[in-house]
């Protein structure tokens, strides 16, 4: 039987419920039927390796469970990433040992042009676009260089107190974010009590939200009966 060949990673997914759907006769599974697990799916992982050393992600599909219980039909499709630089012995195993018949290359045009797949003897290669390059074009040709700006954050959460900090990209100005306090502050302390991080300094007034600490977790706002916290977003 020949055998069809998935060669990029942004199909496998779409190809696995394509064939649960129409690979195999529709039937109702079994009610008891156990839902596929975390440690059933490796194993299926492991033992359907293609065995090849110069492509990634090289293995067969046959096997796996879809939702309903019924399995993705044996020796009819595998998945591989790009072809582009198998080796001839990689190749000549996908040939001769799994019979393919037909390479369904799902990248961009522009990804194919720069690494092509190889001509297998007795192979055919398809290239399916499904990707509307044309569309995805013309939006990056209209975007502007405001659209290119933005800012964010950035949480060390492995470090007691976590560190914060932020960034900005494409010229964008850098705005401060986050729990402030105000001269509003009387030094009650409700807000020290109840900071999990313990980043309010109240060595004075106001006290002072130490930024680069800050969980943005909210709980100064709720309780500060002074109004003295503010949120800037």
């Amino acid at each position: 039987m020949k055998k069809r060949i998935c060669g990029a990673s942004l199909l496998a997914a779409l190809a696995l419920s394509c064939l649960c759907a129409c690979g195999a006769p529709k039937q109702t599974a079994p009610a008891n039927t156990p839902a596929p697990t975390a440690t059933t799916t490796a194993a299926i992982t492991d033992s359907q390796s293609l065995g090849l050393t110069s492509v990634n992600n090289a293995r067969e599909l046959g096997g796996y469970a879809a939702a309903d219980g019924r399995k993705v039909k044996k020796s009819t499709l595998l998945r591989t990433a790009a072809l582009g630089d198998a080796s001839e012995a990689d190749l000549k195993k996908l040939r001769d040992d799994y019979h393919l018949g037909t390479v369904l290359d799902f990248r961009m045009s522009s990804e194919v042009e720069s690494k092509p797949d190889p001509e297998i003897e007795g192979v055919k290669n398809l290239n399916l676009r499904i990707i509307d390059e044309d569309a995805l074009a013309e939006k990056a040709a209209s975007l502007t260089e405001k659209d290119m700006e933005g800012s964010g954050e950035w949480f060390d959460l492995s470090k007691k107190p976590i560190e914060r900090a932020s960034f900005t990209f494409g010229g964008a100005e850098n705005k401060d974010r986050g729990y402030f306090i105000n001269d509003n502050c009387i030094g009650s302390g409700s807000c020290t009590a109840v900071c999990p991080q313990k980043c309010i300094a109240s060595e004075g007034i106001p006290f002072v939200i130490e930024q680069k600490n800050c969980l943005h977790c909210g709980n100064c706002l709720e309780v500060c009966n002074a109004g003295a916290v503010i949120k800037r977003n």
